[in-house]
């Protein structure tokens, strides 16, 4: 029995929703991403930012929008430390569900190197707190998996 959803990203087969991409100009996300440009998707709450990032994901995940790799991880967990980078960077890469979700990702997308790339995570722990997650992905992407 399908139901109107208040919490949490959109199922439709659970939902009533309207589908999360018809609610965003694809063609300019899609141009940003592929200039390598910064975007933001601000809304008020609960008003489908996470459907359509979650839409968006797998679209490029598809391979219908170009050659693209896209892993999303919840950095929340670092919402309790506030001003303090470095116990916020901490939290995201010490955290097990992160973990655990970039593994299965990266599973997904780099097969055989996953673990390659989620054992060399430790060495970024001691870089500059606001650097490690920007210079560990970075190499990844470098890297071509």
């Amino acid at each position: 029995m399908r139901f109107f959803n208040t919490a949490g990203p959109m199922r439709p087969d659970d939902h009533y929703t309207i589908p999360p991409l018809e609610r965003v100009d694809v063609d300019e996300l899609l141009g940003l991403i592929r200039t390598m440009r910064y975007f933001v998707l601000h809304a008020p709450r609960q008003t489908g930012k996470t459907s359509v990032l979650i839409a968006l994901r797998n679209l490029l995940n598809s391979g219908a929008a170009g050659n693209f790799r896209c892993v999303d991880v919840n950095v929340e967990i670092a919402q309790v430390a506030r001003d303090d980078t470095a116990r916020g960077m901490r939290a995201i890469l010490g955290g097990g569900l992160n973990i655990a979700k970039l593994l299965t990702a990266f599973r997904t997308f780099f097969g055989e190197h996953a673990e390659h790339w989620l054992a060399q995570l430790g060495a970024y722990r001691e870089a500059a707190p606001q650097l490690i997650l920007q210079s560990y992905l970075q190499r990844v992407v470098n890297s071509g998996g």
